[in-house]
């Protein structure tokens, strides 16, 4: 109501040149806040997003265990989950390109965890506690 009495009022006082002008920096002065609060709301789902994926306790995934270059290793599963690992090297380089179970603790991704930065939101390090290997090849999954 408030709105429409101000723009009547712009209406009836200014040239109509003016009256747009005004009406254009209105609807810009309104359309602002609601895009910032949709974006803040966006941001808010996504972190609440990762929230939800992240688990704390005893992780077991299973998936194709790959080398990511500079000795760092990532296991990809079939749902499209990535982890980074971490653990013994030397176990991660005899079962590189194998499909894999891996039991462990997860914890919450970083920026500086971000494969060759290609990836949009880092993945999460899965601290392997065990590996077993369910087959020579990543192709079948198991």
């Amino acid at each position: 109501m408030l709105l429409a009495g101000f723009s009547l009022f712009l209406w009836a006082c200014m040239p109509k040149r003016n009256v747009r002008l005004a009406a254009l920096l209105l609807s810009l002065a309104l359309l602002v806040p609601a895009w910032a609060t949709r974006q803040q709301s966006k941001d808010t789902q996504s972190n609440s997003k990762a929230a939800r994926q992240f688990k704390s306790g005893p992780v077991k995934a299973e998936g194709c265990l790959s080398s990511s270059g500079g000795g760092r290793f990532t296991l990809a599963t079939s749902t499209d989950q990535l982890y980074l690992l971490a653990g013994d090297a030397a176990q991660f380089r005899r079962h590189n390109a194998q499909w894999v179970r891996i039991t462990g603790t997860q914890s919450p991704p970083t920026v500086k965890e971000r494969p060759m930065g290609v990836l949009k939101d880092p993945p999460p390090t899965l601290h392997v506690s065990s590996l077993v290997k369910l087959a020579n090849t990543c192709g079948s999954g198991g």
